[in-house]
């Protein structure tokens, strides 16, 4: 079976197709085989599909190529009145303060025992969740350029305190280990 014929019965599957099916109105799956056609007719070798694969799936995903320097050229001013001033051109999920403290937002999501992801505020325990105490929030201080955004996963545990009103905590502090050999670790947990 040739690529296109894989990626239209994978499609049609999942009703990428149908007015009905997918959420923009069928062009979903066009939109899709549109870029397989383009890919197919390039010819690529098991060499330089995953690396053309690659690329672009980074590119589409606003994603850089190379790690962040931190140089003044890659920064836009913002205009807000609050303490972030700097919004990086390369990657717009870093924000540089007035005192030069540089946070990456999507630093950490939590990941629910079902699969479902969130950002916001992560708490250490149930009882720090239900207190508003313990919060580490899902944009971390970078600790030093050159910088490749890096986003982890921490595992949460749940709980509905009242209709549609969820508290999250972390399963597994040691999960957050890693991050703070990436991340400044904030200073309640030092």
């Amino acid at each position: 079976m040739s690529l296109l014929q894989h990626a239209k019965t994978e499609l049609e599957l999942i009703g990428a197709f149908s007015e009905d099916g997918d959420f923009y109105g069928g062009m979903t799956g066009k939109a899709v085989m549109e870029l397989i056609e383009v890919f197919t007719n390039q010819g690529h070798s098991g060499m330089s599909a995953p690396l053309v694969i690659d690329l672009f799936s980074k590119l589409a995903n606003y994603e850089p190529l190379q790690p962040i320097t931190g140089k003044d050229e890659e920064w836009t001013l913002l205009d807000y009145d609050d303490d972030v001033k700097y919004q990086n051109k390369r990657d717009s999920g870093l924000f540089k303060d007035a005192n030069d403290r540089v946070a990456y937002v999507n630093a950490l999501i939590k990941r629910c025992p079902d699969g479902t992801c969130w950002s916001g505020p992560l708490y250490m325990t149930r009882e720090d969740a239900i207190n508003n105490t313990n919060m580490i929030r899902s944009s971390l201080e970078i600790k030093e350029f050159p910088f490749t955004p890096k986003t982890f996963y921490i595992d949460v545990l749940e709980e509905e305190v009242k209709p549609d009103d969820w508290i999250m905590w972390v399963k597994d502090p040691k999960q957050l280990d890693e991050v703070w050999e990436y991340y400044k670790k904030p200073e309640f947990l030092i």
